[in-house]
């Protein structure tokens, strides 16, 4: 997670990010933008195991779509 003196959003805002992300990924499933981006706010706060699920579910999504393959490889 981020520690106060690191600059960022405020955990609180993460958390919600987070959360409605999560539904939107419930509520689409084979959707690639809410799994893309839930992985890149799991890799920015740190959380890579948390991130590769969700980037491979992307994949699932759209194999054709390249953002989650450079993600997954970015870290």
């Amino acid at each position: 997670m981020l520690r106060k003196f690191e600059p960022g959003p405020p955990l609180k805002e993460i958390s919600n990010a987070i959360s409605s992300l999560k539904r939107a990924h419930y509520l689409s499933p084979m959707s690639c933008i809410p799994s893309c981006n839930l992985g890149i706010v799991f890799l920015t706060t740190g959380q890579p195991a948390s991130a590769a699920i969700y980037l491979c579910a992307a994949v699932s999504a759209e194999p054709k779509n390249s953002m989650p393959y450079l993600l997954l490889g970015c870290k």
